[in-house]
């Protein structure tokens, strides 16, 4: 799909589909999907979370995130409909998007690239949301680790061919394997990122920089959310948490300094329209 083409739809559609997805778990991508989340409700457009995850994951953070059982993708093929049967509620969310407008926001497990090919392409869920007036966005995460990167440079590849009609972007998180720009040109890591780059080329790309001093960890551990801390002072954040407001301090500062560097790259890839 061209740029011309992508922001046509954008312009004509009445809500938007966001799906984020990698192949490695713990690099990022549910706190990418919450903050794209935070950005439309800052937005005070409504959102629907669907979280794909297994029954023994972690208890979500908030009741209205919708859920989605891997155990039960795993076994659709008892059912009549096979993985649509058991995603009713991500059609019953894209129903009220096409209808009220608003986002819904897909949020797939670490190791699920099988099930989500197999369900793009057998639902159409593409096609079918852009008819319903749906902008689709797939949003490939990956860190610059040689193995992650490569598998971004599939995942890239399988969307466009499964669900040609997705926009596609990618969020490079510098959680580990370190920044783009001290990637060694001749070692593995670099000849995976030329690859990613031939994959991605003509598409956007955001950078995700570290949060410094370790700053997301104080509150994430505690079930805090971004935006909460963004909007409590330092000496109540300190109180709740019983921790050294000096601490407290460097830490939202941190959060903040991540947040606004987010949210000027997040926009100029137009993810807000």
């Amino acid at each position: 799909m061209t740029k011309k083409n992508e922001t046509q739809n954008a312009s004509k559609a009445t809500g938007t589909l966001i799906e984020f997805h990698a192949e490695r778990g713990r690099i990022g991508k549910t706190t990418a999907s919450n903050r794209v989340r935070d950005g439309y409700e800052d937005r005070d457009a409504r959102v629907f979370m669907i979280r794909i995850e297994s029954r023994n994951g972690a208890p979500m953070a908030r009741s209205s995130d919708i859920r989605i059982y891997t155990e039960d993708l795993a076994d659709s093929q008892n059912q009549i409909g096979g993985g649509a049967a058991v995603a009713a509620p991500l059609w019953d969310s894209m129903k009220a998007v096409s209808r009220d407008g608003g986002v819904v926001i897909i949020d797939w497990p670490a190791g699920s690239t099988k099930a989500r090919l197999e369900l793009l392409a057998s639902t159409s869920l593409a096609t079918k949301a852009t008819a319903m007036g749906l902008r689709c966005i797939s949003v490939a995460v990956t860190t610059t680790d040689a193995t992650v990167v490569r598998q971004c440079a599939q995942s890239l590849m399988d969307t466009k061919e499964v669900a040609p009609e997705m926009e596609r972007v990618v969020i490079v998180n510098e959680i580990s394997g370190g920044p783009i720009a001290r990637i060694p040109p001749l070692s593995e890591q670099g000849q995976a990122w030329t690859e990613l780059v031939a994959a991605s080329r003509g598409l956007p790309m955001v950078q995700f920089p570290l949060i410094r001093n370790r700053g997301w960890e104080l509150f994430e551990s505690r079930g805090i959310e971004m935006r909460e801390v963004l909007r409590t002072s330092a000496e109540d954040l300190a109180a709740r948490l019983e921790t050294d407001p000096f601490i407290v301090e460097a830490c939202r500062t941190a959060v903040a300094a991540w947040w606004s560097k987010t949210e000027t790259d997040l926009e100029k890839v137009c993810l807000f329209r």
